[in-house]
């Protein structure tokens, strides 16, 4: 919150126009009602490791699609990657029928959901 100090300045997360990676501008503050330093600091590293788990994940699926694999096996790459480089339980991948508003399932990696 700014109390209309020109130096009270919260941590914030902005994107990449182009790639829409994460980034943090950290700044001093100087209202106590900001987070301590040593938090702004763990939410720096938490970012940081955000933006580099994204660009890690965008070189691989760059990969996974320009590597020369059938379209079905590009696609089980890139939520293989999904699933490891983010650090999730299940990815899954949909496309949207040419010329109709269907959505079709092309890829899925990880655990899958008990109904």
């Amino acid at each position: 919150m700014n109390s209309g100090h020109e130096t009270d300045k919260e941590a914030t997360e902005c994107h990449d126009t182009v790639h829409d990676f994460p980034k943090l501008q950290v700044t001093t503050a100087s209202d106590p009602t900001h987070s301590p330093p040593h938090e702004l600091l763990a939410q720096a590293q938490e970012a940081l490791r955000q933006r580099d788990r994204l660009i890690r994940l965008h070189a691989e699926v760059c990969e996974a699609l320009a590597g020369g694999h059938s379209i079905h096996q590009a696609l089980e790459r890139c939520t293989d990657a999904v699933v490891r480089k983010m650090e999730v339980a299940c990815a899954r991948l949909w496309t949207l029928e040419r010329g109709e508003q269907v959505l079709v399932l092309q890829a899925v990696s990880g655990e899958q959901p008990r109904p």
